[in-house]
């Protein structure tokens, strides 16, 4: 599995068929305009991501918090290197949340992002959150 290739494409899927600013200033008006942002982007969801992951949702959180729930469709949680999968996709991921110019917007406004993986049974392989801390 590439993690980078699929890291970054389950995070530009959402804000590139979305507006990518955020409107407003207080958390609640933040908090809508993510809702929004997700409500649009489920139209198109679930999709295959790549040959191995499918973005099946995005819910949003209160407080400035976005979540991709992801599908490994092929994997059986006892069968991953979780160890691995976490180490190698997190470093993926808090790369693109940090360096990516279409979630400067996002970022400005301190959303927290957060990626759900979960096996095709359901059961969680594992779960990242970046807050505005780890991001800066």
């Amino acid at each position: 599995m590439n993690c980078k290739k699929t890291m970054l494409m389950s995070i530009f899927l959402v804000f590139s068929i979305t507006i990518l600013t955020v409107c407003g200033e207080s958390d609640k008006s933040v908090d809508n305009t993510l809702s929004q942002i997700a409500a649009e982007a489920n139209k198109d969801l679930p999709q295959m991501i790549d040959s191995q992951i499918r973005i099946d949702s995005i819910t949003t959180l209160p407080g400035k918090k976005i979540q991709y729930n992801n599908t490994l469709i092929d994997a059986v949680s006892e069968e991953i290197d979780i160890e691995n999968f976490k180490e190698s996709a997190g470093r993926t991921l808090l790369a693109a949340v940090k360096n990516s110019p279409s979630l400067e917007p996002y970022r400005r406004k301190k959303v927290t992002f957060i990626y759900s993986y979960h096996d095709k049974s359901g059961k969680e392989v594992a779960t990242f959150k970046y807050v505005p801390a780890d991001y800066k």
